[in-house]
């Protein structure tokens, strides 16, 4: 007689604990009272995903329809398919229609500053992302700009935290000397951030 590969007890116990992580991570997502910021560099161009506290989704930048789908389908909850608002540039007219056919988008933009019903407030231009939530304001670079051209940006505002893609090593030096708390993605890289609430 020969044995199973697999003992149907074994096979039981890993089958519940499959679905109780699963079960646990799908409530910790809908629970979740942080803003999550997600950034994807792709092909030297930031994407940026935001999921605020109260369940909205923003899309900013998505400067292809392969970056812009690997962000979602890697940080948006798989049982939500409605982006609230998409922050775009409309010359990417062919993305903006692939996306609304795939996702329901209830409002598409490229106006420079919008207002979350007091959750946030974002700035959007074709090279950056301003991001404020409570008293703390975040820049996101959307690619690589002159360094002087960031710090001449980073002294009119006080950013408690500076996303930016990986700058090219001669730069480097550059960026160094910039004081603000910086984190850099590099290229084809992703990474997220949860913005604590403050009370």
């Amino acid at each position: 007689m020969e044995q199973p590969i697999i003992s149907s007890r074994l096979f039981f116990f890993s089958l519940v604990f499959g679905i109780l992580v699963l079960l646990i991570s799908t409530l910790g997502k809908i629970f979740s009272t942080k803003t999550k910021i997600a950034l994807c560099n792709n092909e030297g161009n930031m994407t940026v995903y935001i999921r605020l506290i109260n369940k909205h989704d923003i899309l900013v930048n998505p400067k292809s329809l392969k970056s812009a789908l690997s962000c979602l389908g890697r940080y948006m909850p798989f049982y939500d398919r409605t982006i609230e608002f998409l922050l775009a540039d409309f010359e990417k007219k062919p993305i903006i229609d692939e996306l609304k056919s795939r996702y329901n988008i209830t409002n598409i933009t490229s106006s420079t500053n919008v207002n979350f019903k007091m959750l946030g407030n974002i700035i959007y231009d074709k090279q950056y992302v301003e991001y404020k939530e409570a008293n703390e304001s975040y820049l996101i670079l959307l690619k690589e700009i002159s360094p002087f051209d960031l710090n001449k940006r980073l002294k009119s505002k006080n950013y408690g935290l500076v996303f930016m893609p990986k700058y090219s090593e001669k730069y480097e030096e550059l960026i160094e000397s910039i004081k603000n708390e910086k984190i850099q993605i590099a290229l084809n890289n992703n990474y997220v951030y949860f913005v604590t609430p403050t009370l």
